[in-house]
């Protein structure tokens, strides 16, 4: 699992990950709301290590 440190306090708090099919989901905290959390969604490009693209949705986990 990937954590950068450096942009932590700017990005907010790493919740975690998990891999769905090619794609890896990364949950994080919002800085500005600590109920509201945003998935980093990374699509891989086949047969490559490297991320193709990387993309930010919100999402509302808050109960």
């Amino acid at each position: 699992m990937k954590n950068n440190k450096k942009n932590e306090e700017e990005e907010g708090k790493w919740i975690g990950e998990f891999r769905v099919g090619q794609c890896l989901w990364a949950l994080q905290s919002s800085p500005s709301s600590p109920s509201f959390y945003e998935a980093n969604v990374r699509q891989k490009w086949s047969g490559q290590g490297d991320f193709a693209t990387e993309s930010w949705q919100s999402l509302d986990l808050s109960v």
